[in-house]
């Protein structure tokens, strides 16, 4: 199946970037209620020198370990991070997930 290889390959070349440490710990300091920061790319004319606006960011912790930040949250929100706020602004969003919500408070920041 060639989905099914796509997404393998996928997986490994995820996993050969280093980029899953750092993942869990993003997820471990969700869980804790740690505060981070995110930086988001702009438009217009700081984009074309490179400025990612600072975005602070903290979750509460979660009574019960169920509502934990899912590592594919973390990815996905990442992803998103990754485009020019304009991107999302006045934008129809279906996040279909089952956990915090930070996907979704990513994505209206």
């Amino acid at each position: 199946n060639e989905v099914l290889q796509a997404r393998v390959l996928a997986l490994r070349k995820l996993a050969n970037a280093d980029v899953v440490p750092a993942v869990q710990d993003l997820v471990q300091a969700c869980c804790s209620g740690a505060e981070f920061t995110l930086f988001r790319s702009v438009a217009g004319p700081g984009r074309a020198i490179g400025y990612k606006k600072p975005f602070p960011f903290r979750m509460e912790p979660p009574a019960s370990s169920a509502l934990c930040v899912s590592e594919a949250a973390v990815v996905f929100g990442a992803t998103a991070c990754e485009l020019p706020a304009a991107t999302w602004r006045g934008a129809r969003v279906v996040e279909l997930g089952c956990g915090s919500g930070y996907v979704g408070v990513l994505l209206a920041a």
